[in-house]
């Protein structure tokens, strides 16, 4: 007799099952977050910019927060690559120093600590490179900037123009 069967109890909790299965997998969290790329090749000590990164959606965990708060280059970066803790540092520069153009060792890279010593006045300035230039082939210096503090980057402007300054490094 027909009316005697079991119902289908199986198929049915098969049938909630998938359903249910599909519903969570298409309303589940997003386990996705946003982290900064960069959008083209940096040079080491280079300041890093909103316009200069791109931002792409990874697996949360994947990749290590970054601290952007006045970020600078650590080493060349490359288009595409991730920004890590250990590709990134802190710009050294004090937000109210001034940068100056001054002659300086192809050797100096950005980051260096240096001591400008003005020689009509004998004053000396602390200061810090912030970016280094190709050297010239004919004086085997480079022009660099020097960041220093407001009220002496005009002295040290004028004795960089005049040739009457020495810079001193490690």
């Amino acid at each position: 007799m027909f009316w005697f069967q079991r119902p289908p109890y199986l198929r049915w909790a098969a049938a909630i099952l998938i359903v249910a299965t599909g519903l969570y997998a298409e309303f589940r969290p997003d386990r996705s977050v946003l982290h900064p790329f960069v959008a083209g090749d940096v040079a080491a000590g280079s300041a890093l910019s909103d316009d200069g990164l791109e931002w792409r959606r990874v697996p949360a965990g994947l990749l290590p927060a970054v601290d952007l708060s006045r970020p600078v280059a650590a080493r060349d970066l490359t288009r595409g690559e991730p920004l890590l803790p250990s590709s990134i540092g802190v710009d050294p520069v004090p937000t109210d120093w001034w940068s100056v153009p001054v002659d300086l060792a192809p050797s100096v890279g950005p980051g260096t600590e240096v001591i400008v010593v003005l020689t009509a006045s004998g004053t000396t300035v602390a200061g810090v490179v912030t970016a280094a230039a190709a050297e010239d082939t004919f004086t085997g210096l480079s022009r660099g900037l020097v960041a220093l503090p407001k009220e002496q980057a005009p002295a040290v402007a004028v004795a960089a123009d005049g040739n009457e300054l020495i810079v001193l490094y490690p």
